[in-house]
């Protein structure tokens, strides 16, 4: 894991403490993430815009496509969606679970989903 964190919102800026990547998009946020490696945290809005990939959609991209270990990473929902946080929490939590036990090489027969 990088040295750095990625807050992902279309509008918001971070109110915590510290220094912040911000990321208004799910483009922005793969480029971002290809660019200079997984943030240590990352705070997730879901709702990034009208017809746009969601927050929930870069988890699943960190998931399915990247397969990266997120067993350390800090994960923040700050979504005003009240689904959101659950999902993205679930997808994560689901995922370190599999990595655990089988290890990030492991390839499921279907898309790794919350649903």
């Amino acid at each position: 894991m990088m040295n750095y964190r990625i807050y992902l919102d279309d509008e918001r800026n971070p109110t915590t403490p510290g220094k912040w990547t911000v990321v208004r998009s799910y483009d922005e946020f793969v480029q971002t993430i290809e660019e200079s490696g997984l943030p240590y945290e990352i705070s997730f809005d879901n709702d990034l815009g009208n017809d746009q990939l969601e927050g929930y959609d870069c988890a699943k991209w960190l998931v399915n496509t990247k397969r990266f270990d997120l067993r350390k990473l800090i994960v923040n929902v700050h979504s005003a969606n009240p689904k959101a946080p659950d999902n993205i929490y679930k997808l994560i939590d689901n995922w370190n679970k599999m990595v655990e036990k089988f290890g990030t090489d492991y390839v499921p027969e279907v898309e790794f989903d919350n649903d």
